[in-house]
């Protein structure tokens, strides 16, 4: 005996969905309503700024070895963004240079900073807060005091910056 093989047209799957297509747009409308409400009302709107800086010698012609220098150099750095003495940098940085911020701590600075090592010597740093001009005080501050600690672990590095931190203009959902 041969099996017969029914083919699934069109039409048929019509057929199913048809008759219960005020209960798919009901249920549309009621899951666009909460996933709007929850955007707008529960999630705080959140702003990023960040920065992308290179790290090699100080000289014309880069190494195989120089670039593992850099990228180790970059790993041992990369802690001192969250250690205390750094980060009153940073605070006194954002006081100097822009407005005075009363709820900004050695804390919420901390928690707003992340790095993530891009490779071959290369840094990209972001910071997200709640306040766009407090991102790009706190980015500007990092971009400013980094190099700082990549010259004390590096005497012949040269930092530079691929990409300077710029000034959130959208706000995302976070």
């Amino acid at each position: 005996m041969k099996k017969r093989r029914e083919e699934i047209t069109f039409k048929d799957i019509l057929s199913v969905f048809i008759p219960k297509i005020w209960v798919i747009a009901i249920a549309s409308i009621l899951l666009a309503s909460v996933f709007a409400i929850y955007s707008s009302v529960i999630v705080d709107d959140t702003y990023t700024s960040y920065s992308v800086m290179s790290v090699r010698k100080d000289t014309e012609a880069l190494q195989i070895t120089d670039i593992a220098l850099a990228e180790s150099t970059v790993e041992k750095i990369s802690y001192r963004i969250t250690s205390p003495d750094f980060l009153n940098k940073l605070l006194l940085y954002v006081n100097e240079n822009y407005q005075r911020y009363d709820n900004l701590t050695l804390s919420r600075i901390a928690s707003s900073i992340r790095y993530t090592p891009l490779g071959n010597g290369v840094l990209r740093v972001s910071v997200t807060t709640d306040n766009a001009q407090l991102s790009f005080a706190i980015a500007q501050a990092l971009e400013n005091e980094l190099p700082g600690e990549f010259y004390t672990a590096l005497p012949n590095a040269l930092v530079e910056s691929y990409s300077s931190a710029l000034f959130p203009s959208a706000n995302s959902k976070g």
